[in-house]
Order: structure tokens, then C-alpha cells, then sequence
């Protein structure tokens, strides 16, 4: 089971939040897995949740080793591959719920872009995506931050034109918090997209909760703003 989640960042400096938590199970066995991945020439985040075996690994590794068009992927909509992975698992026959789906952000031509790349081959851009067995928690979250700032007499807060990259990573690192009520979701793994370049956040494996404000400081103070 996981917890992953993208956000997208418009207001000042564009960008993109990734963030995921990093419990990994196998029946009643908990490991340390983390879902965040960049690809070899550094312009694609892939967040991935379903089922994790053999066959996906070897999906995944291609994927971080550029094997795959990404840009022509985003550009026609269609993830061919996945869909593939998918229906050689079903024997190309009935769907079950052996299957993967995946987040993706690019920064293609400077543009930081936000995708969910669906079982059967879809890919479809959006403003914020959330997936996985915490994902109840996260929506929980961001509802009542709406509800809060409306309140306020602040509209749409939640819009990705109203929020910066800082207010996301804030709200990305308090929802993955609230994901943690999910007894198959720990820990906290992070990366910002922008225009120039990805920001990966290996500190974040390292911290216990007691120092997760701390590495999520160090996050923003990486961050080139401007």
C-alpha cells in the first residue's frame, strides 16, 4: 500500500510537488520502499503506486533509464508500455486488481507539468492528483483546508494559481501526516519540480518525524525562487 501525491504550484515561481510516503508491505512485513523516481536525463518524476513484482521492476527501471519516449508519451497521451505491463497481466483478458498506474511531472521546454498515467494507457494532465491506500486522508486534509480558507473569505484556495511552492510543500508534507492514520503509510519522501531543474530530497529518508520540519526547511532553502 501507499501514499502519493502531486501538486501544482502557480503562483510566483511554477513547480511541482511530489511527495509519498516510503512504508513498503509484503503480507504482514514492513520495509522501507521508496516511490519517487527521476529518470536519467533528469526531466521526469515518476510516482508510482499498485502492485510492485518483477515485472514492474524491470517497468520502472526502464523508465528511469530513458528506454521510453516521455515526451512523446505526454504529447499523444498514451502510455503504450504501461498498457502493455497491464494486459500481460491479465492475459489480455479480464481486469483485476493486479495492475499499476503512475504520477508523472516533466519539465519539458521549462513548463512544469503535472500527469496521471492511468492502467490501460491514459495520460491525462492535471492541477493536483492523489493515489493510494492514504489517499482518503489526504482528500480529508485538503477538503478542510478549503473549507478553512473559504471561511476566511479567500476563494479557490486551493487552486494551483493561489498557491506557491512553498505553501505547496507545506501542504504536501501536512497531508502525507495525515496519511500516516493509514496504518500502511510511513515516512515521508519529497521532490520539487521546476523550470530548471528537479530538487530530489534524500535527507527526508534519514529524518524521524522528530526532525521532519527541519529536512522540510532544508527543502525550501534549496529551492531557487526567483
Amino acid at each position: 500500500m501507499t501514499t502519493v501525491l502531486g501538486l501544482k504550484a502557480e503562483k510566483g515561481k511554477k513547480g511541482i510537488i511530489m511527495a509519498s510516503d516510503l512504508q513498503g508491505t509484503a503480507g504482514d512485513q514492513k520495509s522501507i520502499i521508496r516511490k519517487l523516481h527521476i529518470n536519467k536525463s533528469r526531466n521526469a518524476v515518476f510516482g508510482i503506486a499498485g502492485i510492485y513484482d518483477q515485472e514492474f521492476e524491470n517497468f520502472l527501471e526502464e523508465l528511469k533509464e530513458d528506454k521510453y519516449d516521455i515526451e512523446q508519451i505526454v504529447e499523444t497521451g498514451i502510455f503504450p508500455e504501461l498498457l502493455g505491463l497491464n494486459l500481460n497481466r491479465w492475459d489480455n483478458q479480464i481486469p483485476d486488481d493486479t495492475y499499476n498506474g503512475l504520477f508523472l511531472a516533466t519539465n519539458f521546454e521549462e513548463e512544469p507539468k503535472l500527469y496521471t498515467c492511468w492502467p490501460l494507457g491514459g495520460v491525462e494532465e492535471r492541477l493536483g492528483i492523489y493515489m493510494g491506500s492514504g489517499s482518503q486522508y489526504v482528500e480529508e486534509y485538503l477538503d478542510s483546508e478549503q473549507i478553512i480558507s473559504l471561511a476566511k473569505g479567500r476563494r479557490d484556495p486551493l487552486d494551483s494559481n493561489n498557491i506557491t511552492l512553498e505553501q505547496g510543500i507545506d501542504l504536501a508534507e501536512t497531508a502525507l501526516n495525515f496519511a500516516i492514520h493509514d496504518l500502511y503509510s510511513g515516512g515521508l519522501d519529497m521532490m520539487i519540480i521546476t523550470k530548471e531543474e528537479i530538487y530530489d530530497s534524500p535527507e527526508l529518508k534519514e529524518e524521524r518525524d522528530k526532525g521532519r520540519k527541519r529536512a522540510i526547511k532544508k527543502i525550501k532553502n534549496k529551492i531557487n525562487y526567483s
